[in-house]
């Protein structure tokens, strides 16, 4: 781990150091503040569980089986209609129910319907059938349902029951609550409450219906809330509707020693609730939680700080890991990983109904891989900021190694210019004057361009400056010593071609040695053009190179055009070159009339016309020799 830590720790130094002491701090407050939201404001993070937490649910609950005990008698639309009767029923209604349901031997029958008030239509005549039925029926439950009220005081719990004359004769009896979030959905259910000092009535039914030991033994280990669980495999709950049964259109045989719970479906009833599985009924809620409890799938959510901190560590260290990856570093490949790791884990932990805060660990693990890869674009940022300035100031440095002027005799001219196609540049020329007013002009190109090519460059002049103040220089000697320097410094790696000429301006010979250079060209007076051609080696291929030389005599009016491949290799739109012979073409137009008031620039004109806009994709250098038709004064 040392190596993955230092450069961790690397990279927040060099973050760190480039900030402010006042941006410093506010980089550490927003850290603080987003671990304490994440830690202790657990109403920011739930949401983010309960998008993931649903749609795992969604997902899994068609691989869920529901308990065979279970049975639902729907109060639906139909069953409302068929009957004649406004809601609520009559408790006589209620009690023909009854007897019609305990007619095929239900283990329990709980009904999901609160008889709080006494019947007065009748004078209580109802109510004594209804209690009657239950009471003959022996296996009835009823629940009371449980509304919490703000006060002064905080929040009340306040229970709404049947009647006590129901609740005496019931087989039991007991209160329900689900829990609403935020987001007005049910997803919890109370199972037992200490401030009642009582256990639900789904607990009680489930713990009497048990037949062994163990199973009731298990019932006293339940968590006091739970994540309701909806099975959807096979159909799921089945659901039968009650005017069926009322009228006897259907064998009730289905609902021998089954838990019934009866309740009203119908729409017009308003007893739907928005889930994680869409608007559900009060009574398949209901069911839904009683079978929870039945499968031993009943699990707490658990939202403790210890298990945010556990979660947060986790996210932290994971995404350290992650973003110090050596392979498959694209952002998409991290947002990849990210997003199938999200719904495995919350796939897994809903299949295995545990319930946690694993927003903490997927927000901590987002929030951290986001800003480390903010810090490291950052840096990155500023060393390429360094990188273009220190370019620049090379670049500068480099350009002050051109000659500063033109060398303008009575009867040569010689300029040359270089135009880096990055701050720096693997091109370069010089030109000067010997003692003996004799000229030696050099263009070489280095491959490549950038960085490691202008050291070259560099090294290049210097030699050449140095073979200068030992009256050491000539072509052949300029050629032999940047070739031993180069291959033994450079060992293959890089190699510079040059073209370096030496003029006797008495007699107008010109002495041109090539080493691997593109052939210089000769255009006279009347625009024919002729090339220069030496076959020779490039320096740092071989240690002895062997070199050859030209010679021809320069007239009146004659233009020597070196050039490196940045001008015929210079590409458009459309990928085309420029070629040779579209710069030859334009030269021989154009160098008869290319005059010393002349800028050099304008030897590009054709070559701009090409690119149309395309920037040059490798360095364009080029010197122009020319010998004068007429004498002109010396300008230096």
């Amino acid at each position: 781990m040392s190596k993955p830590s230092n450069e961790i720790v690397d990279n927040l130094n060099k973050f760190f150091q480039n900030l402010s002491q006042g941006k410093k701090a506010a980089f550490v407050v927003c850290f603080c503040l987003f671990f304490v939201a994440v830690l202790f404001l657990p109403g920011y993070t739930d949401k983010f569980d309960r998008i993931f937490q649903d749609l795992s649910q969604n997902n899994l609950s068609g691989f869920i089986s529901a308990s065979p005990e279970l049975a639902v008698v729907a109060i639906d639309t139909e069953t409302l209609e068929g009957t004649k009767q406004r809601w609520p029923w009559s408790r006589t209604q209620f009690a023909e129910l009854v007897r019609s349901i305990n007619s095929f031997e239900p283990k329990v029958i709980i009904f999901d319907i609160v008889f709080q008030h006494s019947e007065l239509s009748d004078d209580g005549f109802g109510d004594e059938v209804l209690a009657k039925a239950i009471k003959e029926a022996g296996n009835v439950a009823l629940i009371g349902f449980v509304d919490e009220e703000i006060t002064d005081t905080g929040n009340q719990k306040r229970q709404y029951r049947s009647l006590k004359k129901f609740r005496d004769v019931a087989y039991c009896d007991g209160y329900i609550q689900s829990f609403i979030d935020p987001d007005s959905k049910i997803r919890t259910f109370s199972i037992s409450d200490s401030r009642f000092g009582e256990d639900s009535c789904l607990l009680k039914v489930a713990r009497q219906t048990r037949k062994t030991a163990e199973a009731i033994n298990a019932m006293s280990s339940l968590p006091a809330k739970s994540q309701i669980v909806f099975s959807r495999k096979n159909g799921g709950i089945p659901l039968y509707r009650g005017l069926d049964l009322i009228e006897g259109k259907v064998s009730g045989d289905f609902l021998k020693d089954k838990i019934v719970i009866v309740g009203a479906t119908a729409q017009v009833l308003h007893d739907y609730h928005k889930t994680c599985m869409g608007l559900i009924s009060g009574p398949e809620i209901l069911t839904s939680s009683l079978d929870t409890i039945i499968t031993g799938r009943a699990s707490s959510p658990d939202s403790s700080i210890l298990a945010r901190i556990l979660f947060a560590i986790l996210g932290l260290v994971v995404s350290m890991i992650l973003a110090l990856r050596k392979r498959f570093q694209h952002v998409l490949v991290s947002i990849g990983i990210y997003v199938s790791t999200l719904l495995l884990l919350y796939h897994f932990f809903t299949m295995v109904f545990i319930f946690v805060p694993l927003s903490c660990f997927f927000i901590t693990w987002a929030f951290m891989a986001v800003s480390y890869n903010l810090i490291k674009n950052f840096i990155e940022l500023v060393e390429q900021q360094i990188a273009k300035a220190e370019a620049a100031l090379a670049g500068q440095i480099q350009a002050e190694l051109f000659p500063g002027k033109f060398i303008i005799t009575d009867n040569y001219s010689i300029r040359g210019i270089c135009l880096p196609c990055d701050s720096t540049g693997g091109d370069f020329f010089d030109y000067f004057e010997l003692e003996d007013n004799n000229i030696i002009f050099v263009l070489g190109d280095v491959a490549g361009h950038g960085f490691s090519a202008a050291i070259l460059t560099v090294m290049a002049k210097t030699t050449i400056q140095l073979l200068r103040q030992k009256s050491m220089v000539s072509p052949e000697t300029i050629v032999s010593t940047l070739n031993e320097i180069i291959f033994e410094l450079v060992k293959k790696k890089k190699f510079m071609t040059l073209a370096v000429g030496h003029i006797n301006v008495v007699t107008h010979q010109l002495n041109l040695v090539l080493a691997g250079h593109l052939p210089p060209v000769v255009i006279n007076s009347s625009g024919d053009l002729q090339e220069l051609k030496n076959a020779g080696f490039p320096m740092g291929i071989v240690r002895k190179l062997p070199i050859k030389s030209l010679s021809c005599e320069l007239q009146p009016g004659d233009s020597i055009v070196l050039f490196t491949d940045g001008i015929v290799e210079a590409l458009n739109w459309k990928n085309e070159q420029y070629t040779f012979q579209a710069w030859y073409d334009f030269l021989q137009k154009t160098m008869p009339g290319f005059q010393i008031n002349c800028a050099l620039e304008e030897l590009l004109v054709e070559v701009n016309e090409h690119k149309a806009g395309r920037s040059f994709d490798d360095d364009v250098t080029y010197v122009i020799v020319q010998r004068n038709q007429q004498k002109v004064q010396a300008e230096k």
